[in-house]
């Protein structure tokens, strides 16, 4: 800035998380803290909170907009799950909606939210999760979603490595492979052992020993120490754990040979 350009002065903000409680939801909110900061901040227009490590722009508009967007979110989210808890059938026509490509053009709903739920707030996040557990008590919905998420499944876990506490995978995966019919189909027709075996080993390479013959894993890998591969190892189980899958998979010399290669 020139030397004659007024300066705005930096604001003293704090970025803090509250508890996850109901009324919360563990949302983060900038704290202002001294009583001259407010006032400055309500005279201000435009960039309103400057500085810090992340270099946060923002403005008082700026807060409140998202705000009103994430209560927009949490409004619809809510608004659905009560709709479709009224009758069987308005939740079956909430969930076909939700699959039908055409809506989006090119998408379903069910995957544009998959992709991005990692990036979502946690209130919303576990919103849009709940609504979709909800539309699972509809078997052909069920069904439907489990072939999406199948599809998905490589890129959502790894979207979700290292964020652990962004992790609602398990919500999912507890509804869709504690069911061994679901379970049978996803194996036999949508690859789902290996798109698991896939995502495992994706997540195990990082911990391999690279100068190591044979090859051995380090067991002081970050990978084990923060529970990578908790979720997709927990999922394997759940599949294996069905008798009629694991005689289908032994009796299919495909799904054997996807087992035996890893």
């Amino acid at each position: 800035s020139s030397a004659g350009e007024e300066q705005t002065p930096l604001l003293a903000v704090e970025l803090a998380r509250d508890s996850e409680t109901k009324t919360s939801k563990g949302r983060a909110y900038l704290t202002l803290r001294d009583s001259h900061v407010v006032e400055e901040v309500r005279k201000v227009n435009g960039e309103a909170l400057r500085g810090g490590c992340l270099r946060v722009y923002v403005s008082v508009a700026d807060i409140a907009g998202v705000e009103k967007h994430l209560q927009a979110w949490e409004t619809n989210f809510e608004w659905l799950l009560s709709l479709g808890g009224f009758h069987d059938g308005l939740r079956k026509i909430i969930g076909q909606v939700f699959l039908d490509p055409k809506v989006l053009g090119e998408q379903c709903a069910v995957e544009v939210l998959l992709r991005h739920s990692h990036l979502m707030e946690p209130s919303v996040r576990k919103l849009e999760t709940n609504l979709m557990v909800d539309l699972m008590l509809d078997l052909d919905f069920k069904h439907c979603f489990a072939q999406v998420f199948t599809r998905l499944y490589r890129d959502l876990v790894k979207a979700r490595a290292g964020h652990q506490d962004t992790n609602e995978l398990g919500d999912f995966t507890c509804q869709i492979f504690t069911r061994q019919d679901v379970t049978l189909e996803l194996v036999r027709e949508h690859d789902l052992v290996r798109s698991l075996l896939g995502c495992l080993w994706d997540l195990l390479q990082p911990a391999l020993r690279e100068e190591a013959s044979p090859v051995v894993f380090n067991h002081e890998s970050d990978i084990f120490k923060d529970h990578e591969i908790i979720q997709c190892s927990m999922d394997l189980l759940y599949v294996l754990d069905h008798a009629q899958v694991a005689r289908e998979i032994v009796r299919s010399q495909k799904l054997r040979g996807e087992l035996w290669h890893g």
